[in-house]
C-alpha cells in the first residue's frame, strides 16, 4: 500500500470516527452527556444564544417532534392507546426509538419498525402485549401500502374446472399476512376491524393491500385453518380437509379474487403419479369451466 493510500485510509477512518461522535452527541439524553461527547471543533452558530448546549437542545426537540410525527403516521391506533394510558408517553416512546434506532435514510416513511422491538422488550416491565401486537399489525398495513401493485393471474382459475382438487394449489398474494390472536391478552385486537369473514367467533386477522390502502379483516376458526393450509403450500384437497366442513369455499373464492387475497392457481405434482388423483373439486360451477 502506498503512502498516499495509507493517508486516504486514515483520513476516512478519522472522518467516520468524527461522524460517529457527532451522531452520539446529537442523540445524547442530556445536555451534559451531549457536551461530553461533542467532537473537537463542533460549535454553534455565533447568532445562537446559549452556545453549543442550546444548539444541541434544539436539535433534540426538533428530532423528537419529527419522530413523533413519523410514528403517528404509521401507528395511529397505537398512539391512541398509549396516550389514553398516559398522556405524552407516545412522544417519549418515539424519542427513545429515534435515539436507539435513528433513521439511516432520508425517507422517514421507511423508519419505525424498531418500535415493535422496543415494545416487546418492555413487556417484561408490564407493557401490554396487545400494544406489541397492534404495532406489528399497523406496521404491516403501512408496509403493504408501499409495495408495488400485486400481481394476479385470474386466467389460472380455469385449472379449478379442469383438474381435481389434489392436483392444484391456491397461491395467496405475497402481501397478505396472517395475524393470530390465540393469547387471551391479544383478543382485543380482534375487535378492531369492522369486517369479518365467516360466521362465529373471531380468531385471527388478515392484512392485505386493497387498492392503495392496507386493509384488515377478522376471520373465524375455519377460515384461519384454511389460510394456514394455503400458506403451508397444501394442495386444494388437503387444504379443504384441514379447514373443515364449516369452511365455505364457494363463498371465499369470489371474495378472495375481488379483494386481491389470491395470486393464482397452480398445478402440483402428485405424490403417487398421474393416476393418484381421485377427488374432484367440490364446486358446482366448475363443470365445463375452461373447456
Amino acid at each position: 500500500m502506498t503512502r498516499h493510500e495509507i493517508d486516504e485510509q486514515n483520513g476516512r477512518r478519522k472522518l467516520l470516527e468524527r461522524q460517529g461522535r457527532l451522531a452520539d452527541t446529537l442523540l445524547a439524553s442530556s445536555d451534559s452527556e451531549a457536551l461530553a461527547l461533542a467532537p473537537v471543533g463542533l460549535h454553534a452558530l455565533p447568532a445562537l444564544s446559549g452556545g453549543l448546549a442550546q444548539a444541541l437542545r434544539l436539535y433534540r426537540v426538533q428530532a423528537g417532534v419529527r419522530a413523533e410525527r413519523a410514528l403517528t403516521a404509521v401507528y395511529p391506533r397505537l398512539r391512541e392507546r398509549v396516550e389514553a394510558h398516559q398522556p405524552g408517553s407516545f412522544a417519549a416512546l418515539a424519542w427513545t426509538c429515534w435515539r436507539r434506532h435513528p433513521p439511516v435514510q432520508g425517507d422517514l416513511a421507511s423508519w419505525g419498525e424498531a418500535l415493535i422491538g422496543l415494545l416487546a422488550e418492555s413487556e417484561a416491565v408490564g407493557l401490554p402485549p396487545l400494544w406489541t401486537a397492534l404495532a406489528r399489525l399497523e406496521w404491516n398495513l403501512h408496509q403493504v401500502e408501499r409495495l408495488p401493485d400485486p400481481l394476479q393471474d385470474p386466467g389460472s382459475l380455469v385449472l379449478l374446472g379442469r383438474l381435481p382438487a389434489a392436483a392444484v394449489r391456491l397461491v395467496l398474494a405475497e402481501h397478505l399476512a396472517l395475524h393470530r390472536c390465540h393469547a387471551p391478552s391479544l383478543r382485543g385486537l380482534l375487535e378492531l376491524p369492522k369486517e369479518a369473514f365467516g360466521n362465529g367467533a373471531r380468531e385471527a386477522l388478515i392484512a392485505w393491500r386493497d387498492g392503495w390502502h392496507g386493509r384488515v379483516m377478522a376471520i373465524n376458526m375455519a377460515a384461519l385453518r384454511w389460510f394456514e393450509a394455503l400458506l403451508a403450500g397444501h394442495d386444494l384437497e388437503r387444504a379443504l380437509q384441514l379447514a373443515g366442513a364449516a369452511f365455505d369455499f364457494s363463498a371465499w373464492l369470489p371474495v378472495a379474487m375481488t379483494r386481491g387475497w389470491m395470486a393464482r392457481v397452480e398445478t402440483v405434482e402428485p405424490a403417487g403419479g398421474a393416476n393418484a388423483y381421485g377427488v374432484g373439486l367440490p364446486l358446482r360451477f366448475t363443470r365445463g369451466v375452461g373447456r
